[in-house]
Parts: C-alpha cells; structure tokens; sequence
C-alpha cells in the first residue's frame, strides 16, 4: 500500500467516524428531526393547537401566560403562574410542557414558537443521511481573500416564506472544478461554511442549498465537499433556513456530500 494510498484510506476511515458523529447528534431527542409545529405569533394573547398557555409578541419580546388545557407548562424549570417573557433581547429561554420542548425564536419582523417533540416520525422512523460516496477529489483547494474593508452581511432570503435572514461573510474562496475556477463567498469565524447549491441541487441533493466546512490558513483555503451537509429545513417542514448569498452556484454537479435527505423516512 503507497503513501497516498494509506491517506486516502486514513481520510475515507475519518469521514466516516464524521458521518455517524452528524447522524447521533440528528436523532438527539430534541434535535432537528424532533420538530412537529411552527406557530408565527401575533400581538394578541392565543392559544396555540394541543399547547398550554397563552401566547404573543410585543414586537420586541415573546410572551406566554396560563392558560389552555391545564398541562404543565415550565419557563427555566418553573411553572408559568402569571405572564413571563420567554424570547427577549437577552435571548430564549427554555420553555417545556411534557416531553416537548419549545422553542421561542425571532425571524427578522416575525416571531414564532417552534415545537420539537422526540415522538415526531421523522425522528423515530429515521435510518440515516443518503450520501454519495466518499471520493478525494472533492477536497479541493483554492485561494482564500478576505473583504477588505472586512466582513460583510448580506440579505438572502429563507425557505419560509416571510422571513429574511442577513449572511455574515468574510470574504472570497477560488477554486478549480472541472477545469473552470468558480470564486464563490464565504461565512465568518473559526471553523468557516460555504453555503452553495450546485448542479446536483432539486435532483441528487436537497434543492435549496447545502453547507460545506471550509479551512483557511491564511491566503490558502481547503474545501472538503464530502462533508457538506443539508440544512435543518432539509429534514423538517418547519425550518427557517438562509439560503445561500447571491452567486454562490455551481454549474458542474459536486456528486460529494449529503445527498436529497428525503428518502431517509419509509412514506
């Protein structure tokens, strides 16, 4: 067996430790394929389908007061007794009823409570993430050029109808594939992501976009496409998920990665 034999075998042995480490923490009983609901919440005080309590927003807070039909509802592990905030600008807090766990979350100019429930089917009837093969190929290369007057934010849209999200991206990666150089934006901080559709997209993986993990060192980046990954919309009606910032689309089909999650549920 060569050298790069060896390291091809060390990397496929790696990706694979990778792929059961995203597949445990999928089926965390709280996890992304937990959710069941998504309620958008408005300025009157409601009562929301198979939900204690009674819930709104004030444009800079979410609210929920008791009510309902008398399950328990707890905010930081103490019972709701008089209206309490749960989302405000110090963040969530952790609301719970049973074994559900829900959600306060804030969306650009809309407010909502998500559900997540370790019953839901597309947990308990989960057996794993279609992928293509590993192929070292996909771990490319390329340059790596900061903004200069530093990161940017960019708006782009959602898969949710109504919500906007705003990308944070630090600069530029190019790279060859298939014989062409795409140049496409890349996020901030430490462990950075590329956020891409590419000619597989609405086909072979999931249409919206998917994320690859990039590493930079200085002006030399390192994309690793045999990890990229769906997004949580992928697996569940009730996502919010960015889509990826303008131009970020590759004609060539980047067959690496996670590939349309759909077929991991028996319908």
């Amino acid at each position: 067996m060569t050298t790069t034999t060896t390291a091809v075998e060390h990397a496929r042995e790696a990706w694979q430790t990778w792929r059961a480490e995203r597949h445990a923490e999928l089926i965390r009983p709280h996890g992304w394929l937990s959710l069941t609901a998504l309620h958008w919440l408005g300025p009157d005080p409601t009562a929301l389908p198979g939900l204690p309590g009674l819930w709104w927003q004030d444009g800079t807070r979410i609210w929920v007061a008791p009510g309902g039909d008398g399950h328990d509802l707890t905010v930081d592990g103490t019972a709701v007794a008089e209206p309490v905030t749960v989302l405000d600008a110090d963040g969530p807090r952790t609301v719970r009823t049973g074994d559900l766990l829900l959600e306060p979350l804030h969306r650009g100019e809309v407010w909502g409570l998500r559900v997540r429930d370790p019953q839901a089917r597309t947990r308990t009837a989960f057996t794993g993430v279609p992928t293509f093969d590993y192929d070292p190929a996909w771990v490319v290369r390329g340059r790596f050029e900061p903004f200069r007057s530093g990161p940017h934010r960019t708006a782009v849209g959602s898969v949710a109808d109504g919500v906007e999200h705003v990308a944070e991206l630090a600069g530029q990666v190019s790279f060859e594939v298939a014989g062409r150089v795409h140049t496409l934006t890349v996020g901030t901080g430490p462990r950075p992501l590329l956020a891409f559709r590419d000619g597989t997209s609405g086909q072979e993986s999931y249409a919206a976009l998917r994320f690859a993990p990039v590493t930079v060192n200085g002006a030399e980046a390192r994309i690793d496409f045999n990890r990229a990954v769906n997004p949580p919309c992928a697996f569940t009606d009730f996502g919010t998920c960015p889509l990826p910032p303008p131009g970020n689309t590759l004609a060539v089909p980047v067959r690496a990665g996670e590939r349309d999650p759909a077929r991991t549920v028996d319908d």
